[in-house]
């Protein structure tokens, strides 16, 4: 879509990401209006860009109005990227157990109001005026862009201030029915397990969804001052990661697997791109969806002036039907400070000793609620390789609830995991395989089972 000479809304877009993306359009020859509630901020970057500023509340229909109004003033409106946001970093429950202490429940309908009302409403406005511009060659009348905190997939420990996503939706993860039975014997509550309150993600889910702030930066040789490895810091958990740079190979399958893995990089002209193994067990969806432990992570860094792009590809053998690819950007703050990241367990849920949430396959009713909620076929809401693609047809039907029916004639033994197969057939559950052999030839029984980790790993170390 060719923008020279238009418009453009951006909604939050006095500061961080949404005045970013002002400065962006306004190099591309689109006149901005920059719609915040942060007059200074916002009319010092309007006069910068040689934009308008217009005092936006999202959740107004005639404050938004008037930003519409505003830009088809400077030329047909063809672009709005929605960055206004909020959230208030305040745990679900105090630690004295009295109800007072619990989360404001006038706080978190604020985030809703702004972060989905709000967006939507702007959404709405913007889009009817769009629709009276002649349509492009490829029969486009304007684009919409809507951006969200990564905290919709990873908020803090004890935190609600922004909704996780929705129990049972895969869609657009190319996973296997392994993947599925593990994440649909998933429980939220696992979270509030002392042991696992203070275990940070692993390499692949951290820098790609919940990493900012974090800095980077290189180790020289003393001697030859060839640069020996890249180091990145993150905010969240302080987790500091290692990428080798000088050519050492990676260590045996059977060495020690971390949360950030065994990192070593190679540059391709200015793109930095990194090969990760030796990662442990972590998720890639914060509803339990699960990356395996022999997992291959792959990542490009290439960064343009201020902004740094990163590509992340994970290719899981064991979890996965094809390599799973996300993208995220980071902007240079040159002032910013890496606060220090406590985390101190606590008991947040009475439970008895060695108890541990979880859902027995078959027995987890809440992830009948999304597919419910958008009138999805259960299949559909199950996800898999086939929902990624923009061609993917929900299939027609009556809408379904529960797990997603399997095609299957006569009995069928599908891989699993390793030795693990499960057993499949018409008219009848999905059984684990109880009886497997190891790879010496001895017999072993397997059972699914939910279990925690131990809080013993250092997981401060970053390679």
């Amino acid at each position: 879509m060719d923008l020279n000479g238009t418009s453009a809304i951006v909604t939050g877009g006095a500061s961080g990401l949404g005045a970013a993306t002002s400065r962006l359009l306004a190099e591309r020859g689109v006149r901005v209006v920059v719609a915040d509630l942060q007059e200074d901020k916002g009319t010092a970057l309007a006069k910068e860009i040689g934009g308008i500023f217009a005092p936006t509340d999202v959740t107004n229909a005639e404050s938004v109005i008037a930003a519409v109004e505003a830009a088809i003033e400077m030329g047909p409106l063809k672009s709005l990227v929605n960055c206004a946001g909020t959230g208030w970093a305040t745990r679900t429950i105090g630690k004295d157990g009295e109800y007072a202490s619990a989360h404001d429940l006038d706080l978190y309908r604020r985030v809703i109001e702004i972060n989905l009302i709000g967006t939507f409403n702007c959404i709405r406005l913007a889009a009817t005026k769009m629709s009276l511009n002649e349509p492009d060659e490829d029969g486009a009348r304007g684009a919409i862009v809507n951006t969200s905190s990564v905290a919709a997939e990873d908020g803090q420990i004890g935190q609600a201030g922004f909704p996780g996503p929705e129990l049972g939706d895969y869609l657009g993860l190319p996973i296997n029915n392994a993947a599925r039975l593990k994440a649909n014997s998933w429980e939220a509550s696992t979270q509030t397990i002392p042991e696992r309150q203070c275990i940070p993600h692993g390499a692949d889910y951290l820098f790609s969804r919940a990493g900012f702030p974090m800095r980077i930066w290189t180790e020289e040789d003393p001697t030859t001052q060839k640069v020996i490895a890249v180091r990145i810091r993150s905010y969240a958990w302080s987790v500091e990661r290692t990428i080798w740079m000088d050519g050492r190979p990676h260590p045996s399958k059977y060495a020690r697997h971390t949360w950030q893995g065994f990192s070593t990089g190679q540059w391709n002209a200015n793109v930095l791109t990194v090969t990760t193994t030796h990662l442990k067990w972590n998720y890639i969806r914060r509803n339990g969806v699960p990356r395996s432990d022999e997992a291959t992570l792959t990542e490009h860094f290439a960064r343009h002036g201020d902004y740094l792009t990163l590509l992340t590809y994970i290719d899981d053998p064991v979890y996965l039907t094809e390599p799973l690819l996300r993208t995220s950007g980071y902007v240079l703050d040159p002032q910013q400070q890496l606060e220090p990241f406590p985390c101190e367990p606590v008991e947040e849920v009475v439970r008895p000793e060695g108890a541990v949430p979880h859902h027995l396959p078959g027995t987890n009713t809440d992830i009948q609620e999304f597919p419910a909620k958008y009138g999805l076929p259960a299949a559909t809401a199950m996800g898999g390789a086939e929902t990624m693609y923009p061609g993917y047809a929900i299939p027609p039907g009556p809408k379904q609830i529960g797990s997603p029916p399997e095609a299957t004639t006569g009995l069928e033994i599908l891989p699993v995991q390793k030795n693990i197969y499960m057993l499949a057939g018409d008219g009848g559950n999905i059984t684990p395989l109880a009886t497997a052999y190891s790879e010496g030839g001895v017999p072993c029984r397997d059972f699914l089972a939910s279990y925690a980790h131990g809080g013993s790993e250092d997981w401060l170390q970053g390679a």
